[in-house]
């Protein structure tokens, strides 16, 4: 199956089926994540021939709702700050399963969505740098089990375009006006 562009945040375990890397462990602990409030609003896609727009918006003090144009089912998530990066912890649909997203947020207010190459992370996981689940999968998705510590060295060491090689972008919208009603005397 061929990779999409990213990213239909909301479908990408649809969407890829047999084609993307997921953890059994986020890259830390949802207790302790703080909202990017920079990431909250919503974000229309600049590739081609795509309409879709992202929606980010608090579910509570460490968690967003990611909503997706494309897919009517919301999914969770909360960031994660390594260094100068920062990642999304994408919470699946199977229980105990996370989509690691890398994401930036330029100066031209342009959001960068980037997803684990499964080509590279296969190459790391044959050269010992982390490890895969040894279950058999019913398609061809590659299952990390490294532990949250772990996974945050590997990405700190490999935090490159080798790993996260195709780049989305989107565009912020303007926050929605508000109808202001005047009350009648």
């Amino acid at each position: 199956m061929k990779r999409p562009q990213l990213f239909a945040m909301t479908a990408i375990v649809a969407l890829c089926g047999s084609c993307y890397v997921s953890s059994k462990n986020p890259l830390s602990s949802p207790d302790t994540a703080t909202i990017d409030s920079q990431l909250l609003g919503r974000w229309k896609s600049l590739q081609e021939n795509d309409d879709e727009i992202l929606s980010f918006a608090p579910k509570d003090k460490h968690w967003v709702e990611v909503r997706s144009s494309e897919v009517s089912e919301p999914l969770r998530a909360f960031t994660t700050r390594l260094g100068k990066e920062s990642y999304l912890n994408v919470h699946g649909t199977e229980p105990d399963a996370f989509i690691i997203v890398r994401y930036r947020i330029d100066e031209a207010d342009r959001l960068q969505i980037s997803l684990l190459d499964q080509k590279a992370v296969e190459k790391a996981i044959e050269n010992g740098e982390v490890q895969k689940s040894s279950q058999p999968q019913d398609d061809d998705s590659t299952i990390l089990t490294a532990p949250p510590a772990k996974l945050r060295a590997f990405l700190q060491r490999h935090a490159s375009a080798e790993l996260f090689p195709e780049t989305s972008n989107y565009d912020r919208l303007p926050s929605p006006k508000k109808k202001i009603t005047s009350k009648k005397e």
